[in-house]
């Protein structure tokens, strides 16, 4: 992490190829979180691996790959970003399958600045909260070593997430 990212608690890497509407939404984010910037799906694959943003801002019309096919490679890497697709077109069947792909949320351009906001917000607060339960995961193992243990009747199951929750 340089000396810039290390600044702003959350990396947003924006993809869109219009290069106009990408530069209006780095320039409105920039003031709050790391943004970086890439016009093509490969580009955005590559900044994703390297930098590890929190949130992708995704345009579906991409021009070398469709925004779902960078949606669903995204979702396979370790750690996975939130990922809000953006569109000029609102065509139902690309809302759904890119929420089963685990898209955070989707919105169409033009997009209102309010919708935008909170839709940043409450996927970077997902973002947190799933962090800070990864980590509380494992400090419970590390705490109680529970993943050494092995059962599987209910009464077994039922003890050991009794103790998890105690913790």
């Amino acid at each position: 992490m340089n000396e810039e990212t290390q600044k702003y608690k959350y990396s947003i890497l924006i993809v869109d190829d219009e290069t106009t509407f990408r530069k209006s939404v780095n320039r409105f984010l920039k003031k709050h979180y790391h943004t970086i910037e890439a016009a093509d799906g490969h580009r955005a694959l590559e900044l994703a691996k390297t930098i590890r943003p929190e949130l992708v801002l995704l345009d579906i019309g991409l021009p070398d790959m469709s925004g779902l096919e960078v949606l669903e490679k995204l979702k396979e890497t370790e750690h996975p970003p939130a990922v809000i697709m953006v569109t000029a077109y609102d065509q139902v069947k690309d809302v759904v399958h890119a929420m089963k792909l685990g898209a955070s949320n989707y919105l169409v351009k033009p997009i209102d600045i309010d919708e935008f906001d909170v839709a940043i917000k409450n996927a970077l607060e997902t973002v947190s909260l799933k962090k800070e339960i990864e980590g509380l995961k494992g400090q419970l193992k590390k705490a109680y070593k529970l993943d050494r243990l092995i059962g599987s009747s209910p009464a077994f199951i039922a003890a050991q997430e009794l103790a998890i929750k105690s913790a």
